[in-house]
């Protein structure tokens, strides 16, 4: 701008010539890289200057365009203000504005990137103008020269001088190269003032105020509020920053978001990682919309290849890129000459370094020591976890530290910002994670050193401490599984998103006043002692480094199949024998022999007690118990019953067996209905009952009364809570077992248990096992005998608040006899169980707190394998459910209990303080669980509705129902606590923990709100069997939901016939009138499958009012 000074009337634009744009064409045929905002710019020029198209309504005339005092003052005609850089007076006018600002483009449009450079210009341009404007009035008054009023200007010199004072102030290097500093070395501070008087003598005609105009313009934006405002609204444009760990997680979040924000982004990692491919598939549309998505590890990369000029960091070749595109250099952290060649590339293509993200690391997952297998901590493994993550991440910090002291300081004196990455664990971290945790600690205990260190130099240090994210690890594993991760946050209740620790990486960049912090990154997330994905097994990296992500593979699979002694070699325990390996005397004391001890002789090689010979028995029953001695010196004998009785005399703690004829004699049963076929696992509907409470005489008798009852109702299952002998008061849950064998003697006789079986499979209702295995009470014979052979010495995890009694310890192995006792006795528990009363299915309790997956897994084998004609189901109670233990993502069991879903339910129903909408849908869809309202652990829902909502009568009963439309449209196995179906309400808490009998009040069904609670869940029942179960109504579209309003709406699909089912929910105390739900392909009539209300659906839209609490069931009618 401003070529030329002359009053409007003189002022003509000489004949064009060419040889001008000639020049500079061959100035740009020599050029290799022209980026995007400058090419642009100068094709402009050169089109204007060839008036190829009117612009804005003008025309090439100078006259018209030229800016001066005048024009703009006194004349109003802003227009200039713009147009005026734009004209040129000749062509060689046009070549020297446009060859200059050729190399100051190249420089400053890489140096800030595309778009700051696109917004600058103009910016530039303006302000030139308008410093024109004011120089020429302030000449005039101070000189008293009116002529300064009217001089007149075009041209692009006064941009190009402001550009020169930027170039040199961001690269002091370049003036040595410019202009007369091959000939006369001038300091880069004054080269710019030097460079103004020599033009003006060489050309006296230019526009002095014009070039200087564009000087104080210049010194305005690297001086004044013109740069502050330009980096408070586009700070991360055109910051040279280095993502270490860049191809992958995190690391490459941070490095999309940067480029996104116009960043000069450069991806370190290995050089057998991804990120050579990651930079050629780059696009520039990929890395500049902000519509992309970056949360997921896994996304595709918008495709547009190009030839990659990236090597490595120890490669010759000089690295390129666009303004817009990261290029990739490979180099390992905690290699000192890689690093080093690394920051000399970047130093030698952008002259500074302003960012470093640290997101490079390593982790493994190991304990101290492991007891089981008695092996140590690998210390290599320790130490390369620490080389990697603490001196990989110092290795970097120390290099870019280097690059950044020569960087020229921002308006506030900053020269740049590290970031570094540390962890939760580095304050809550887990069992196994011992190097990890103290390698992120170092990372977090460096950040306030480092800040203090490097305060001097306008360096800012902090790090971020993430917590459980959505990286390329937890990618790998299932959704559900993922989501159970997410749901221990306690708000907002996901994992991380890779993008949200970017965002806060951004933030730190872009607040000046952040320094010398640590900010945890967690969703108020803290860790619990287990290790939360590795599930206590030990693991290793596969690769011997990675800088982005960690995969683990097993080091040791335990398969029971090889570890314990097989099916077929299991030692088998004859009548009247003691498995006690650890013990060295045993006697038999029993009726039979007038208690006088009778001595047993022990086998070494499987650890039994037996007699060598058998004395006469009388037939009938009789009492014998065991009296144990470890060893010979101790004084005293213990007496012991046999853990393997299957009776148990409470009174005269004994165990009871029959003999006939010499023999041990077992009552026959005659089993009548194993033919029959019985429900799959998907057909099922549980009702959970406990034979104390059931009925009146609290026998298994008094469950088999009431068989018509649960056929009547609709029920394919019952589940029996613990039915063997326990230690306490004659009635409590039963969940501290004590003869594993032995069936709690009031619940009635064996054969009573195989009647009730036999009966219920006739009616087509499977019978399942509440099986307690982890824990047992401290009365148990096994504790007796050797309480560290079969279980922990100390609680298995100390800091689990929960504790009920002695531990089995499946991890002991005998080295000895080649088996693990705690896993053989519980084989045994199971293959009696299941093959004496022909159970169909199992619960084990306590899952989370048996910690072994393999355990699990082997007694569901075992299980399956003594019943293998019938369809099995086995459950697992794990707080929260856990996605990887059931068997559709390679777990041990069919379903794991949803208290997840209790409480979201519950808590809608109960509290219009509480919504969790996304839980809520969580649990309606989610397969592979076993939802319940309530449960023997929870009080009963009508109590928690009266009690808790302070909801009574038809207001309760209006919950309950919803309670039950939603517990029976969900896609996971239903299960019903008995007595939820017709609103039983009496408290079953108590401070006493043994509890007293509390008998189901069967005389509610006389009550007209109790048998219309009673009437809906047989209706919903009837609704799953014969339709969603049977039509396979196994898709779940959510297609309206309101958490304000509190409504949901959702479709059950089938997949054999593509109907829909649709049930709308209200679960707020207030009616919703005209509520507007679209749904495709709706048009028709519609039922309801409670009430028997039609609706006429038109335009694809349901047009309903909802009660409070109200539920619709909705199907097409045809």
């Amino acid at each position: 701008m401003f070529g030329s000074r002359a009053r409007h009337s003189h002022y003509q634009q000489t004949n064009r010539s060419y040889y001008g744009i000639l020049l500079l064409l061959a100035e740009l045929s020599h050029t290799s890289h022209l980026p995007p905002v400058t090419l642009a710019v100068i094709i402009l020029n050169v089109l204007i200057y060839f008036d190829i198209f009117p612009l804005f309504g003008f025309t090439s005339n100078l006259q018209s365009v030229c800016v001066s005092t005048h024009a703009v003052l006194d004349q109003g005609d802003y227009m200039r203000i713009l147009l005026a850089p734009l004209f040129h007076g000749d062509d060689m006018h046009l070549y020297y504005n446009m060859a200059s600002f050729l190399y100051k483009g190249q420089q400053l449009e890489t140096l800030f990137g595309s778009r700051y450079f696109a917004i600058l210009l103009p910016v530039l341009t303006v302000l030139s103008s308008l410093m024109l404007v004011i120089l020429g009035q302030l000449a005039s008054s101070l000189l008293d020269n009116p002529e300064y009023l009217f001089t007149c200007a075009v041209g692009f010199s006064a941009v190009i001088f402001a550009l020169k004072v930027i170039t040199t102030h961001y690269t002091p290097a370049y003036s040595s190269n410019s202009f007369l500093g091959n000939f006369i070395p001038i300091s880069t501070k004054y080269a710019v003032w030097v460079e103004l008087i020599v033009i003006q003598l060489i050309t006296p005609n230019v526009s002095f105020l014009g070039h200087l105009a564009g000087i104080l313009v210049g010194l305005l934006y690297i001086k004044g509020p013109v740069r502050y405002i330009f980096e408070s609204v586009l700070v991360m444009n055109g910051l040279v920053t280095l993502v270490t760990g860049g191809a992958a997680g995190l690391g490459l979040a941070c490095a999309k978001r940067f480029a996104r924000q116009g960043a000069h982004v450069i991806i370190c990692d290995l050089s057998s990682s991804k990120g050579n491919e990651i930079v050629n598939q780059w696009s520039p549309v990929y890395a500049s919309s902000s519509n992309v998505a970056i949360n997921e590890p896994d996304e595709k990369l918008i495709s547009n290849p190009s030839e990659s000029k990236v090597n490595d960091a120890n490669s010759n070749t000089q690295v390129d890129s666009t303004p817009t595109k990261p290029i990739f250099l490979g180099a390992d952290v905690t290699n000192e000459e890689q690093v080093k060649v690394m920051m000399e590339n970047i130093k030698q293509k952008y002259g500074r370094l302003d960012v470093l993200l640290n997101c490079a690391g390593i982790g493994i997952a190991l304990r101290t020591y492991n007891i089981n297998k008695h092996s140590l901590h690998d210390l290599s493994e320790f130490n390369r976890v620490l080389n990697v993550n603490v001196c990989g991440t110092f290795n970097t910090v120390r290099w870019a530290c280097h690059i950044m002291a020569d960087n020229s300081p921002d308006s506030q004196g900053q020269r740049g910002v590290i970031v570094n990455t540390g962890s939760i664990a580095a304050y809550e971290g887990q069992i196994g994670q011992v190097a990890y945790a103290a390698s992120k600690g170092a990372i977090v205990s460096m950040t306030l050193p480092l800040a203090r260190d490097l305060a001097s130099m306008g360096i800012r240090v902090c790090a971020i401490s993430p917590g459980v994210f959505h990286t390329p690890v937890l990618a790998a594993l299932p959704e559900k599984i993922r989501f159970l991760l997410g749901n221990m946050v306690p708000f907002p209740r996901r994992l991380g998103k890779s993008d949200d620790f970017a965002r806060l990486a951004q933030t730190i960049v872009e607040n000046p006043y952040l320094n010398g912090e640590v900010i945890r990154l967690d969703g108020a997330l803290r860790m619990p002692p287990y290790i939360l994905l590795l599930s206590l097994q030990e693991y290793r990296p596969k690769c011997s480094q990675s800088s982005v992500k960690l995969e683990l593979q097993p080091v040791l699979s335990l398969h029971y199949s090889s570890i314990l002694t097989p099916d077929n070699k299991i030692p088998s325990l004859k009548t009247l024998s003691l498995f006690a390996p650890t013990v060295d005397e045993v006697n038999l004391v029993s009726s039979f022999s007038q208690w006088k001890p009778i001595p047993l002789k022990k086998d070494v090689e499987t650890g039994i007690f037996q007699m060598p010979s058998y004395p006469h028995i009388d037939d009938g029953e009789h009492e014998y118990k065991f009296s144990i001695r470890k060893h010979a010196k101790q004084k005293y004998w213990t007496s012991v019953i046999d853990p393997y009785a299957e009776k148990y005399d409470a009174k005269h703690h004994c165990g009871l067996i029959t003999f006939k004829d010499g023999k041990k004699y077992v009552e026959p049963y005659e089993w009548k209905h194993d033919h029959i076929k019985l429900p799959e696992n998907d057909q099922l509907i549980i009702y959970e009952l406990y034979v104390a409470d059931f009925t009146d005489n609290g026998q298994f008798s008094g469950v088999l009364s009431k068989l018509n009852y649960l056929t009547d109702l609709g029920i394919n299952a019952i589940e029996l809570m613990p039915i063997h002998d326990y230690m306490g008061n004659e009635h409590n849950w039963g969940y501290s077992p004590t003869h594993h064998f032995a069936l709690k003697a009031t619940y009635g006789t064996k054969n009573d248990l195989k009647k009730l079986v036999d009966e219920c499979h006739g009616r087509g209702i499977r019978v399942f096992l509440d099986g307690v295995f982890n824990h047992s009470s401290l009365a148990c014979p096994l504790v007796l005998i050797d309480k560290h052979y079969w279980y922990y010495k100390d609680k298995h995890h100390p800091e689990d608040p929960y504790h009920w009694g002695a531990e089995f310890n499946y991890d002991h192995y005998d080295e000895a006899l080649k088996l693990k006792p705690a896993v053989k006795y519980a084989q045994d528990v199971v293959r009696y169980w299941i093959g004496e009363f022909h159970f169909d299915g199992i619960r084990f309790d306590a899952a989370k707190q048996m910690d072994n997956y393999d355990v699990l897994r082997e007694l569901d084998r075992v299980a399956r394998s003594v019943r293998p004609n019938q369809p099995f189901f086995s459950q697992a109670e794990y707080v929260p459910e856990q996605g990887n233990i059931v068997k559709a993502n390679n777990g041990p069991v069919d379903a794991c209990w949803s208290s997840t879903f209790h409480s979201v339910v519950c808590n809608a129903l109960v509290d219009q303080t509480k919504f969790e909408l996304d839980l809520l849908k969580y649990v309606i869809s989610a397969p592979n669980l076993v939802n319940y309202l309530t449960c023997h652990d929870n009080e009963r829902l009508m109590y928690l509705i009266g009690h808790l909502g302070k909801a009574f009568n038809d207001n309760a009963f209006q919950r309950a129902r919803l309670g039950a439309i939603v517990l029976m449209t969900s896609v996971s196995t239903p299960l019903i606590w008995q007595g939820d179906e017709f609103g039983e309400a009496r408290q079953l808490g108590s401070p006493n923990q043994h509890r007293k009998v509390i008998p189901m009040q069967w005389s509610l069904l006389g009550e007209e709100p109790n048998k219309s609670l009673h009437r809906t869940f047989k209706r919903l029942i009837e609704l799953r069997r014969t339709i969603l179960n049977q039509k396979k109504y196994t898709e779940v579209k959510f297609i309206y939901e309101n958490a304000e309003q509190r409504i949901l709406a959702y479709a059950r699909s089938s997949d054999k016939t593509g109907a829909d089912i649709v049930i709308v929910m209200n679960l707020s105390d207030q009616l919703k009138s005209d509520i507007e739900i679209v749904h495709r392909h709706s048009n028709g009539h519609w039922v309801d499958w409670l009430t028997n209300e039609n609706y006429l659906v038109k335009n694809s839209t349901f047009k309903l009012n909802l009660k409070p609490f109200d539920g619709k069931i909705l199907l097409k009618h045809h």
